[in-house]
């Protein structure tokens, strides 16, 4: 018989690729981020000077800062977003208002157009508004989220279906090993494990958007493009 193996797939991570852990205990999505959260470390949103839009930087810590933190179980994607905005302002339900944005490419194709199959942009506002207006998204039945406000302004808490994501997260293959028996890079990662993330929030102080904050990506065109979004990898438990 003519038997030929072929090479396992190799996922080449990029420096920033958000490490998201696998949790046993699913979170309480009640805005608060206690329980399984508190081992999960917090990730900074400090891009502010976009391309293929006006941001202004913002004045301070108050007027504007956010960080975020992921986890995964076999079911869900949960996501909790800590904003500070000294002036949350609820009169849109779009982008021009308070609120984030979350980007999802389930299977990272990394295509230049949203494919229709997993790509996705997913908007909840300060005003308790999810999926507003947004003509890139496809619908994310069984989704949970809540908006707490906050004497520094606004936490999302949500949990998102890995199914409706089409998101498969799979055991990471025994990485190869080398002539000199050392692990090759990226051959003991899943190629199921690696999605295309990225985080945004949207900044409104009166009259529609003034501020963009980001965690990947200083080009605007998320919206869409999702070959900007940047990477996250679903890290298994042992």
């Amino acid at each position: 018989d003519d038997i030929r193996t072929y090479p396992r797939a190799v996922v080449t991570l990029e420096s920033d690729c958000l490490m998201v852990p696998q949790t046993a205990t699913a979170p309480i999505i009640d805005g608060v981020g206690d329980g399984p959260w508190s081992g999960v470390a917090a990730v900074p949103m400090l891009i502010w000077n976009m391309s293929n839009t006006t941001s202004a930087q913002p004045t301070s810590a108050a007027d504007l800062s956010a960080g975020f933190k992921a986890m995964y179980d076999a079911t869900n994607f949960y996501l909790f977003v800590d904003v500070n905005d000294s002036v949350v302002d609820t009169t849109y339900s779009d982008y021009q208002g308070d609120g984030i944005e979350v980007y999802f490419d389930g299977d990272y194709s990394h295509g230049d157009k949203y494919d229709g199959i997993n790509d996705n942009q997913i908007r909840i506002t300060a005003a308790d508004v999810a999926l507003a207006d947004t003509q890139s998204s496809l619908p994310v039945p069984g989704m949970k989220f809540k908006v707490l406000r906050t004497a520094s302004g606004y936490r999302i808490e949500a949990a998102i279906p890995l199914a409706e994501l089409q998101i498969y997260p799979s055991d990471d293959p025994t990485p190869l090993l080398d002539a000199g028996g050392n692990p090759i890079p990226g051959t003991g990662i899943a190629p199921g494990n690696v999605i295309g993330f990225e985080m945004q929030i949207n900044d409104d102080d009166g009259g529609g958007r003034q501020t963009l904050l980001r965690w990947h990506s200083d080009d605007n065109g998320s919206w869409g493009n999702p070959s900007l979004f940047g990477q996250a990898r679903l890290l298994r438990s042992k």
